[in-house]
This record gives structure tokens, sequence and C-alpha cells, in this order.
């Protein structure tokens, strides 16, 4: 991930080529829109655009823990605390749910 590793400007292409790539072969792949998200969010710090894409993901992915933890750390920035710590707790349960799965 761009913001994981060294944040250099050909990663924070690749990032965004991939995303927009995975959106042109299918425009409602949930995965698509939460990879555009992140590449809104620490590629760009353009807030408003990733928090849309993380909104497509979640409504698509009602289990994915990133996608509520990113809208989370969003709305933190905005100063939205209440609904923030909603989010995060909803993306801590799915984490949880998710670990169940896997054992």
């Amino acid at each position: 991930m761009y913001h994981s590793f060294e944040p250099t400007p050909a990663r924070r292409e690749k990032a965004r080529l991939n995303a927009d790539e995975a959106l042109r072969l299918q425009p409602d792949l949930p995965e698509g829109h939460l990879a555009l998200g992140f590449s809104y969010y620490y590629g760009d710090r353009d807030y408003e655009r990733a928090l849309a894409e993380f909104e497509i993901a979640k409504r698509d992915l009602p289990n994915e823990a990133q996608a509520y933890m990113a809208i989370g750390a969003i709305q933190r920035r905005q100063g939205k605390w209440a609904e923030s710590n909603c989010e995060f707790g909803k993306g801590r349960r799915a984490r949880s749910e998710e670990r169940k799965r896997s054992d």
C-alpha cells in the first residue's frame, strides 16, 4: 500500500491505476471502490472523495472492517467524534467476526 511503504509518487500512481483498472473492468466491484478510496485518502488526502468510495465499499461489503475503519478515520479528522466512534466500533466487530470465521 502507498501509505505503508515508501510513499513515492510512482507508488501513488500505480495504486491509482490499479484501482481505476479494477473499476474499469468491473464498475460495481466493491474492492475496487475500497482501493480507490485508499488512493484518495493516502495518495491525495482527498477525504471527501475517499469517503464516497468507502461508503460504496461498505454498502456492498457490509462485513469489511477496513471500510468502517477508514470512514471512522475520516470522520475523526472532520471532528465528528460520535460518528467516528460508531464506525470504529463497527470495524472492530467486523474484524472480530472475520477472525471467528477464519478459526
